[in-house]
């Protein structure tokens, strides 16, 4: 899973989820990360499902270190 990926746009989203499979998203906040490459331990946009609607909310990516762990 460590990996980089490339983000799609924000307005790709919307269409995907709104227009092409008819799901409630709620219009997200404007200071989300688009378009972007995401590292691990960076900031990337993820999808949550919450009283019967879809969000967009900004989440670090990746998993802890095992090694980090005391």
């Amino acid at each position: 899973m460590c990996n980089q990926f490339q983000l799609p746009t924000l307005a790709d989203i919307k269409k995907y989820l709104v227009n092409d499979l008819n799901l409630p998203l709620i219009e997200p906040d404007k200071n989300l990360p688009q378009n972007q490459a995401v590292f691990p331990k960076g900031t990337a946009s993820v999808l949550l499902y919450q009283n019967d609607q879809l969000q967009l909310q900004p989440k670090a990516w990746g998993y802890p270190s095992p090694f980090d762990c005391q």
